[in-house]
Formats: C-alpha cells, structure tokens, sequence
C-alpha cells in the first residue's frame, strides 16, 4: 500500500451510532515491518466529524489483536471504521474489523 498523510482507508461502513452508547471496536493488526496507523470510528461524509474514537496504534510483523472502548459524544446512521495510511508505504493488513 502507497500512501499519502491524508489517505484514508475505510474499513467498514454504515454503522449506526447512537449518541452516548458505548461500542467496542476489535480488530487484528500486522504489518511488514514496524509502522503506525491511527484507527478511528467517524462519519463516512462531511464535515467527518470523529464519533468517539481516534487512536494511533504500532503494529509489527506478529498479528496483534487490538480492542477499543468507545462512548459516541454523537449520533449519525453512517458512521464507519477508518485507518489514516499516515506518510509510511509499509503494506499493513487489518483483519475482522468488528464494531459492537
């Protein structure tokens, strides 16, 4: 994967996200080599606006399993699961993106 610092990879779409619900996002994380993501749950369209989670995360060439707890601050019926490719072209791969 080539990136730039403002590529954006969404990884699963059209949650709907409640405001003041919590959620739990997991997922598995491996990359070549060693590099950061940062993983976020957002609006899908404008203004993409953050639905109570942005986090930066290392991942490496073992498989990580990644969990995160979240209260959406906002409602919104498309919310989705994001990665920012930030300014590596280390290839990463992100396996069973689950938001509950």
């Amino acid at each position: 994967t080539s990136a730039q610092s403002s590529d954006v990879k969404i990884l699963s779409s059209r949650f709907p996200i409640a405001r003041g619900s919590a959620y739990r996002l997991t997922f598995r994380a491996r990359a070549e080599q060693p590099r950061g993501l940062t993983i976020g749950v957002g609006q899908r369209f404008a203004p993409f606006l953050e639905l109570g989670l942005t986090r930066e995360i290392r991942v490496h060439s073992q498989p990580r399993s990644v969990v995160f707890d979240m209260v959406a601050p906002r409602s919104d019926r498309n919310g989705c699961v994001f990665v920012w490719l930030g300014d590596s072209d280390i290839p990463f791969d992100i396996e069973s993106a689950s938001l509950e």
